[in-house]
């Protein structure tokens, strides 16, 4: 069942077997450099290596189809608004809810895409999430479903990127971040202190705490304390 707090909620799934069997053990991870000088603006020159740019073409291609909305998450995004990593698989949020995810499923035996497993109907409904897989690079996709006021707002203040050969819809480092945070899984606090450290003072830092105080209150959870440690590590006066 679908739990709000609060219009800014998160909405919090079930735990969902699928979900964590959905990692595949031992598949190559996708390196993904940034090209040239750092910047505290996303690269727009950015290389990466032809299995991830395949497939992130093929789905954002796919969802441009099907006038879907979304923003660029997860480690390529953290990527390209903080500190380069190795990424293995493409992560977006969508502004689609249940019954849309459900339909996009039937629309998928014409494109590049396929589910990622059997069953995944179930994994929607539950988790909110619907895992993809290319086809010929076989890397995974998730589109985690844009439920909640938090997460329409990060799709709509997303920014066009130029990004593989096309425009690309990109979180902004402030969601990024407090979606790190909230997140809160170690390869997540590296992300957020990564994009600290490479945006600094050009974060919003106000906005970032506004956000974190209302997130935290409606999951209970303390993210505006870690975003005003960040903020004096690396933003004004640091």
């Amino acid at each position: 069942m679908q739990t709000y707090s609060a219009w800014f909620a998160v909405v919090i799934p079930q735990p969902s077997n699928e979900i964590e069997s959905s990692n595949i053990a031992g598949r190559k991870s996708w390196h993904y450099v940034l090209n040239g000088t750092r910047s505290t603006r996303p690269q727009s020159k950015t290389v990466v290596d032809k299995p991830l740019e395949t497939t992130l073409v093929d789905v954002i291609g796919f969802l441009d189809q099907h006038r879907v909305r979304y923003a660029l998450i997860g480690g390529l995004a953290a990527s390209l608004q903080g500190e380069p990593r190795v990424t293995a698989d493409v992560d977006l949020v969508i502004g689609a809810g249940v019954e849309d995810a459900l339909g996009l499923l039937n629309e998928l035996k014409e494109s590049p895409l396929e589910p990622l497993f059997s069953g995944v109907d179930e994994v929607v409904r539950k988790a909110f999430i619907l895992p993809l897989r290319h086809r010929l690079t076989g890397v995974k996709i998730d589109l985690s479903l844009g439920l909640s006021g938090f997460e329409r707002q990060l799709i709509d203040r997303a920014t066009a990127v130029e990004l593989v050969g096309r425009d690309i819809n990109l979180a902004s480092a402030e969601d990024l971040l407090v979606m790190k945070l909230l997140a809160g899984r170690p390869r997540d606090q590296q992300d957020a202190q990564g994009i600290a450290i490479v945006q600094g003072e050009q974060l919003d830092w106000t906005y970032c705490r506004t956000i974190a105080l209302e997130l935290g209150q409606a999951v209970d959870q303390d993210i505006a304390s870690h975003i005003e440690k960040l903020r004096e590590e690396h933003g004004p006066n640091a």
